[in-house]
């Protein structure tokens, strides 16, 4: 045996130049490999973008359907309370802008005015108040025989907070000359002798601010409407290999799926606003009691229209009640009455008018005591849907004797029923 492996051949390269290779089969797996996950990832998204649509379609059906119930019992509705209320609204807006702007002005009362002459100090003499509404300031003169004086009045006002501003600017010296009687004779004329005496006083003022009548306007939104997102975010594809697999599968059906979404969201909105409509139709008659009883508190505030012999009448009762005695009265034309509006520094600008409400400005003069005026204007601001704009205050003297009067400009407020 030796010798026949002694006779052969040794090829010492042959097992290093044999080639050993895979087999049929892994090849064919390699081949299809990369052709197959593109296959299987393109497939899964359609698949997925298929199934995605197919539940939206089904949930665009269900809001159409519900959207068509709901027109259903749109249109079942009575109506005509909802649109009554809508004209109601309009009035009770106006009325309130009007109502809130009369509620907010200054008020000058029988207190205001007692306080200042309760308060005056020894020597000291009121002698003329004016006051106007539109600026909240009365202005007060006064005569003082002793200097020292006006310094403490002006503190007790100010240290009593019953005004939001006191102004004072000083005083001035005046002067006055009394004769009297010495019981002796003139020889020559005749006459009594008389004795000349020179009386020093100071004379000053005050404008008073009265607490009260800050406007605010007030402007509130009711109605806010949403749309919701996009429920679905679609996640683009990471790498594009097969330009095919991409404008054949996925973008058909992106495209089919945004188109879906968006005719969701439409369905969702007109539902949604469909809803808010049912629900403003089945709740008007309820609100419009409410807004009827609403109007009827502010109209209650004010006079129905009145004519001028009405005004005449309602006014000259009240001065006469109270003891005064009219002088004269003058009523100017009715007219909407309007509420100032004020920007940010609270200066007055534009006015804006009401076809609801009218007002008619009296100009009235009357002659009385001090207690009688306060009396009667106190009476005035129990007095519904009347305002004192302006009031002025004096004393005078003459030969005949002292006497007091004061002239009144008074809003006479008037609604619509």
């Amino acid at each position: 045996m030796f010798s026949k492996i002694q006779n052969k051949e040794l090829d010492l390269l042959a097992a290093y130049n044999r080639k050993e290779g895979p087999s049929k089969s892994s090849k064919v797996v390699r081949l299809i490999a990369i052709p197959l996950s593109l296959i299987v990832f393109f497939g899964a998204i359609y698949l997925y973008l298929f199934i995605s649509n197919y539940h939206l379609q089904k949930q665009i059906d269900e809001v159409n359907l519900s959207n068509e119930e709901l027109q259903l019992k749109i249109d079942s509705t009575d109506k005509e309370p909802y649109n009554e209320l809508t004209v109601l609204q309009g009035t009770y807006s106006s009325l309130e802008a009007i109502d809130n702007y009369v509620s907010g002005l200054s008020k000058i009362d029988k207190q205001n005015i007692l306080q200042l002459q309760k308060k005056l100090l020894s020597g000291m003499t009121l002698n003329s108040i004016s006051y106007n509404q539109d600026s909240k300031e009365m202005t007060v003169s006064y005569t003082s025989s002793n200097v020292q004086n006006i310094e403490k009045y002006v503190t007790i006002l100010r240290n009593s907070e019953d005004y939001a501003q006191i102004t004072y600017t000083g005083y001035q010296q005046g002067s006055s000359t009394t004769s009297q009687g010495t019981g002796e004779t003139n020889p020559l004329t005749g006459q009594e002798i008389t004795t000349d005496t020179v009386v020093l006083y100071y004379n000053f003022s005050l404008v008073l601010t009265l607490n009260g009548g800050v406007h605010s306007n007030m402007k509130e939104l009711y109605e806010h409407l949403t749309q919701r997102e996009k429920k679905l975010l679609y996640t683009l594809i990471c790498f594009f290999i097969v330009v095919g697999g991409w404008f054949l599968l996925i973008t058909p059906s992106l495209d089919k799926s945004s188109e879906l979404n968006q005719t969701y969201q439409n369905a969702l909105a007109l539902n949604t606003s469909k809803q808010s409509d049912l629900s403003k139709y089945l709740l008007a008659p309820d609100e419009l009691k409410i807004k009827k009883n609403s109007l009827k508190t502010i109209i209650d505030k004010y006079n129905s229209q009145l004519s001028n012999e009405k005004i005449d009448k309602l006014l000259t009762t009240a001065f006469l009640t109270n003891g005064l005695k009219p002088v004269s009265l003058a009523i100017s034309d009715v007219k909407p009455a309007s509420v100032k509006t004020a920007t940010t520094d609270q200066t007055p600008t534009d006015e804006e008018t009401s076809e609801y409400v009218t007002q008619a400005t009296v100009n009235v003069s009357v002659s009385g005591s001090l207690v009688q005026i306060t009396n009667t204007i106190d009476t005035l601001n129990k007095m519904k849907g009347i305002e004192i704009s302006k009031f002025t205050y004096t004393t005078s003297s003459s030969t005949q004797g002292s006497g007091t009067s004061a002239t009144l400009t008074i809003v006479v407020y008037m609604a619509n029923s």
